[in-house]
């Protein structure tokens, strides 16, 4: 058996915040994950196994999933979130020329 993923828990924590740096873990935990859902934060575990570091966005909400202790901490999500951020300036910016 594989030893147990320690990740950092929070729900619902707005995104200025730092969100709840408490530690959880299980046996069954594969992956940790922080999602950002419209500017509201969560991190915790899933019992998942990615197999790499990825991030997924749907909308409002980006999840980033790693599979290395306490690897969902403070500004994953955020730099994940740098190229859709920049694509979304530059179509605003194209779209006011027209």
């Amino acid at each position: 058996m594989s030893q147990a993923l320690y990740c950092h828990y929070c729900s619902d924590a707005p995104s200025s915040d730092k969100c709840d740096t408490t530690s959880t873990t299980s046996p069954a935990c594969r992956s940790c994950f922080k999602q950002n859902d419209g500017g509201v934060l969560s991190r915790g575990c899933t019992y998942t196994n990615y197999g790499s570091d990825t991030c997924t966005t749907s909308g409002d909400t980006t999840t980033c999933y790693c599979q290395t202790n306490y690897c969902n901490g403070a500004d994953d999500v955020t730099y994940a979130m740098t190229p859709q951020i920049c694509f979304a300036a530059l179509l605003l910016y194209h779209l006011a020329q027209l």
